[in-house]
């Protein structure tokens, strides 16, 4: 991961003499350019959030009061590697898009947003009970049970969405609304089914 971040840095100062004085760093819902800065802090921003990034991976586990996540590190460690792959990947577009590409950037970057949805939702039913890793809830902080069996769920759930935010590519004018949707839905669907998981084993 640190040498992606590196990497990243790297790319970035070797193309710094090509690129704008004031480069695109936002883009609305439709991928058209609408915020700029300065090409210092564009090539460095992203890096910088990555080595941030980093850091929480490797204090995290550490500080589980219920040292859950070393009974899952492997996943642990691969979620946030996929994660500071998506931000090379944005930063690479965004350097490409900077020095001339012609690309739509929210299309290009949408499958691999949906990518990185679908892979957390295959990764979720392998994690266990811990602080700061999943859907974490009173009821599933409280029962190994209810968090397996929200974490089951919201890996369908994930996974669903991952296929619904790639309607996006096809109806580009509603590409925020195919992105939220899914997202925020089977977020409110893992919270209120972890209460009724807990209640069932209560009773059981």
């Amino acid at each position: 991961m640190f040498l992606m971040a590196a990497a990243c840095l790297l790319a970035g100062i070797i193309v710094y003499p090509h690129l704008p004085a004031l480069m695109v760093s936002h883009w609305n819902i439709h991928g058209m350019p609408d915020g700029a800065m300065s090409k210092f802090w564009s090539i460095t921003i992203l890096p910088l959030i990555m080595l941030v990034l980093i850091g929480i991976w490797a204090i995290l586990p550490p500080l589980d009061p219920l040292q859950g996540i070393k009974r899952f590190r492997y996943v642990y460690d691969f979620f946030w590697f996929v994660i500071i792959a998506f931000l090379a990947y944005t930063y690479a577009l965004m350097l490409g898009v900077n020095l001339g590409w012609q690309l739509n950037f929210l299309s290009t970057l949408l499958p691999a947003l949906a990518l990185l949805l679908f892979i957390l939702g295959a990764l979720l039913p392998y994690t266990k009970r811990n602080w700061y890793f999943g859907i974490r809830t009173p009821w599933t902080l409280s029962s190994d049970a209810a968090w397996d069996k929200t974490h089951r769920l919201s890996s369908y759930l994930l996974e669903f969405s991952a296929l619904v935010t790639l309607f996006g590519l096809v109806y580009p004018a509603s590409i925020l609304w195919f992105i939220l949707v899914p997202v925020l839905a089977s977020a409110v669907i893992a919270v209120v089914y972890s209460y009724f998981a807990y209640r069932a084993e209560q009773v059981h």
